[in-house]
């Protein structure tokens, strides 16, 4: 069992590499087959941890999309917080387009339930949701999440994007809080 450090807290791998690299072609072979006669993708990532996941699926998938970035905040160090902040986006540029929206982790599915609001107000064609990672126990939120990763309980973790006071982004694998 692999254990780390990230500032104050131990942390158990859960998830290797390479599980998180055949999800994310898994997941890119099924988007293709969703959209592949589709046109005017854009692509919405939640910034700041679904970039290292988006990064993996835009080079797995051959279809054209054009990458947005978004900031939307509901964590404050480990516990999740009930304001949502959504970065102001121009919604316009979504109307009549296919929206798919990469997320690192859903847990109580309310910043997506807001964000998908906001994108159905704006006439979007299609939204498709994709996470690498979802909390299905905790998932409040009347959300639809098309394609996802895995669905773990409601420890907290890190890694592959994820992150605890700002440290752990950058790990390959995905980690597990330790009690």
């Amino acid at each position: 069992m692999s254990i780390i450090k990230v500032n104050d807290l131990n942390f158990k791998l859960i998830i290797n590499s390479e599980q998180i690299q055949a999800k994310v072609r898994e997941i890119a072979l099924h988007l293709e087959r969703k959209l592949f006669q589709n046109s005017d993708i854009i692509t919405l990532v939640i910034m700041d941890g679904a970039f290292i996941f988006a990064a993996d699926l835009f080079r797995c998938i051959n279809i054209e999309m054009q990458p947005k970035f978004i900031k939307i905040k509901s964590y404050l160090g480990e516990t999740q917080s009930t304001e949502i902040l959504i970065d102001h986006i121009n919604i316009e540029i979504f109307k009549n387009k296919t929206i798919i929206i990469i997320e690192d982790i859903i847990d109580s599915g309310n910043s997506m339930f807001e964000l998908v609001t906001k994108l159905k107000a704006a006439s979007v064609k299609e939204i498709y949701l994709v996470a690498m990672i979802i909390k299905s126990s905790q998932i409040r939120s009347e959300i639809n999440v098309d394609l996802f990763g895995y669905n773990i309980g409601p420890e907290f973790i890190i890694g592959y994007g994820m992150d605890y006071q700002g440290c752990g982004r950058g790990l390959q694998g995905i980690y597990q809080k330790m009690i």
